[in-house]
């Protein structure tokens, strides 16, 4: 599910925003906010993931080594 024009004028108006506008941008052109790769909405395991899309802007790939990362430390 990709992220509603709503959600993406709401995550441009937070500090985030201006502190990661490269992020931003991506976020708001479909793009993973972090590694900068096409959303595609099949591409995420399953609704928790999906969520978290909408919450960081990060694709599949970007959460499982953030999560993962963090998860073992």
């Amino acid at each position: 599910m990709p992220m509603t024009k709503a959600r993406k004028i709401e995550l441009s108006r937070r500090p985030f925003a201006m502190i990661f506008s490269a992020s931003t941008e991506r976020i708001n052109k479909d793009l993973c906010g972090e590694c900068g790769k096409p959303i595609k909405p099949e591409g995420f395991r399953d609704n928790e993931s999906r969520r978290e899309y909408n919450i960081s802007g990060m694709c599949q790939a970007c959460q499982d080594t953030v999560f993962v990362t963090a998860n073992e430390m």
